[in-house]
């Protein structure tokens, strides 16, 4: 399955036990930073319903310190898994982000975590794209709005 390391029989030292803690507790952190903006999709298409765009306004930038957040996450991430690769001396992550080997209970914890982090990401892709469409036929019909009232000032003018 996508998302998961190699097999390998690994009693955990305890050096490597506590790095394995650490990213634990950092990809739950980004699961929660990922809950909230999948959260903030529904808020945003009801402002873009209302018309309230300096609530919409705000939102966005609420969601770019979450996604910059989360890119601190990222790195923090990364380099947890360089740690542990260079004190193990074990690839943990063969490229589709699961964790290696699964035999501890951590890890499969972490497995279970990134499995989620994997599916809010798709929700969230999904709610964005949407979210984009909506904006897009509002931002065409404001459109036409203003060339009708343009058209409208044309007539006035030539009285």
């Amino acid at each position: 399955m996508p998302g998961y390391i190699q097999k390998a029989v690994l009693v955990l030292r305890d050096d490597v036990e506590n790095l394995f803690s650490s990213l634990q507790g950092l990809y739950k952190e980004k699961l929660a930073r990922l809950k909230q903006l999948h959260l903030s999709e529904a808020d945003k298409r009801y402002f873009i319903t209302v018309k309230d765009s300096d609530r919409l306004a705000d939102s966005l930038k609420k969601d770019g310190t979450i996604i910059d957040e989360i890119s601190v996450l990222d790195y923090s991430i990364a380099s947890v898994k360089d740690r542990i690769r260079s004190i193990a001396g074990i690839h943990i992550d063969n490229g589709d982000r699961r964790i290696y080997p699964d035999d501890e209970a951590i890890v499969r914890d972490i497995n279970a975590i990134i499995f989620s982090i994997q599916n809010i990401l798709k929700g969230i892709i999904s709610a964005r794209e949407s979210l984009v469409r909506e904006m897009e036929a509002q931002m065409l019909s404001t459109e036409k709005d203003i060339a009708t009232l343009s058209k409208m000032r044309l007539l006035k003018i030539i009285k």
